[in-house]
């Protein structure tokens, strides 16, 4: 029981080797990706040819081609696997079938053949190490527009789908080269745009998908860092080269005010375009970090990654982990565990945030920590033995700071509610400004000035004005 995984070459019979040849000429069976690929060898009379057409339509591919080799295999002493190409170049049924038959001790060979990639380069006049070139096969890209792209086997692939994923990082109209690799040579040029015109094209054609413009990559993170590098580069922005940690930090916390604003309107266009400047904001701070020889974009990605993946033993290890709140203990505990033993509980968190959101997230390391009251009853009962303290306190200065424990005990019972209380805040303070802008507005009508009114008077418009956001909201 054994699988022979023959390279056909770029196509013509010509291009095959040797070896190839004679175990096509006298294999009794020889599997093919498709029917097409038939045209690249002379089989005997005795040898039957099958091929995957009918796996290619279907949702899974790549599994019901390898399902059906090893089931084959399984059954008869040999198989004989024909594909375009060199077996270990652009073929993503072959990567899989290895590695289900080292999974199941199936004996298996590589005989090589010449890959579209030589043909291609010699048609393109291409160095593929001087110009760092990608190679994808058409079934499952993934492009970094700011690399030059091979693609092979645009035949065995829908069109289609490799348009659209095209047109996830590039302009519609970017041009790319057609190399037919049985003719070896460029045969034309069409636009992403237009892929859909290659629907009927055979597996011996190619793509070449040259790269980026700076200005032109904007559909990636690595085209954005790139932009934001050049910005900071002699050639770009001076404001941008004059900027720094300290300069930048007003503009930061402007944009992430922005982002909350977007997220609290709940407007999707909004959000996409304040988080963008969020982003903004953090890539010109770390290009500013490696200019300055303290840090780059890598290291950064590693430190939260690398993050990720300790902090989620349960997700990337061995442990598990089936509530929210069992991922919150396990989290404290490693971060605790990472920090060392001396640090407080509290060390991390920002002494600039918003006072409540400050509080809270105090109030909820010390939860996590092991105090807290017992329940919700005891953050009352101590909120109004607060209140009472702050009736009795004689000056400005002891009624400040009974206000403050108020505060925070009004923040405590927030958390035991699982209610922000900066979101309950802001949220109570936007209702505020729309009735109280109602409220001007009827006074205006009425010919009134609020300051003339009395409270019974302005007690009734808040009313009205009540009533009618409710009815129009």
């Amino acid at each position: 029981m054994s699988i022979t995984i023959v390279g056909l070459g770029p196509g013509p019979a010509t291009l095959l080797t040797g070896e190839a040849r004679n175990i096509l000429e006298t294999a009794e069976e020889v599997y093919t990706l498709t029917s097409e690929d038939r045209g690249a060898f002379t089989p005997s009379q005795h040898t039957r040819v099958h091929s995957f057409d009918h796996a290619l339509y279907g949702e899974h591919v790549m599994q019901s081609v390898v399902e059906e080799l090893l089931s084959v295999a399984r059954s008869s002493s040999d198989v004989v696997y024909a594909v375009p190409g060199h077996p270990l170049v652009g073929n993503a049924t072959v990567a899989s079938l290895i590695e289900r038959c080292m999974e199941e001790s199936i004996d298996y060979r590589i005989v090589h053949g010449v890959s579209q990639i030589e043909i291609a380069c010699t048609a393109l006049g291409l160095d593929l190490v001087a110009e760092s070139v990608q190679i994808f096969d058409a079934i499952a890209p993934k492009f970094a527009p700011g690399r030059s792209v091979l693609i092979l086997g645009v035949g065995h692939a829908g069109v289609s789908g490799l348009r659209e994923q095209l047109l996830k990082s590039y302009p519609a109209d970017h041009q790319l080269s057609i190399v037919d690799v049985n003719k070896g040579q460029v045969t034309g040029s069409l636009s992403v745009g237009e892929l859909d015109s290659l629907a009927n094209s055979n597996s011996s054609i190619c793509l070449y998908v040259p790269r980026l413009e700076l200005t032109r990559n904007l559909r990636t993170l690595d085209g954005l860092h790139s932009i934001v590098s050049y910005l900071r580069g002699a050639d770009g922005c001076p404001w941008d080269r004059a900027q720094t940690h300290t300069s930048l930090k007003p503009f930061l916390l402007e944009e992430t005010y922005e982002a909350l604003e977007a997220l609290d309107e709940g407007d999707p266009a909004k959000m996409q375009e304040e988080f963008g400047d969020v982003l903004f904001e953090v890539l010109l701070q770390t290009q500013v970090a490696e200019d300055e020889g303290e840090f780059d974009l890598g290291d950064l990605a590693y430190g939260i990654a690398s993050k990720l993946v300790r902090r989620h033993p349960h997700v990337f290890g061995d442990e598990a982990a089936s509530t929210a709140r069992e991922v919150e203990q396990r989290w404290d505990i490693l971060k605790q565990a990472e920090r060392g033993v001396e640090r407080s509980a509290l060390d991390g968190v920002p002494t600039v945030m918003p006072a409540l959101a400050y509080s809270q997230a105090l109030l909820s390391r010390a939860a996590r920590a092991g105090f807290a009251w017992p329940g919700l009853d005891d953050v009352l009962k101590k909120l109004s033995e607060e209140v009472a303290e702050l009736e009795a306190s004689p000056s400005q200065a002891e009624k400040q700071e009974e206000f403050g424990d108020i505060l925070i005990n009004v923040v405590n019972a927030a958390r035991y509610l699982e209610i922000d209380a900066e979101d309950a805040l802001r949220m109570a303070s936007h209702k505020f400004r729309r009735r109280f802008t109602q409220v001007e507005r009827l006074s205006k009508e009425r010919g009134q000035s609020l300051s003339e009114m009395d409270i019974a008077e302005k007690q009734a418009l808040w009313q009205q004005a009540k009533e009618y956001l409710e009815l129009s909201e």
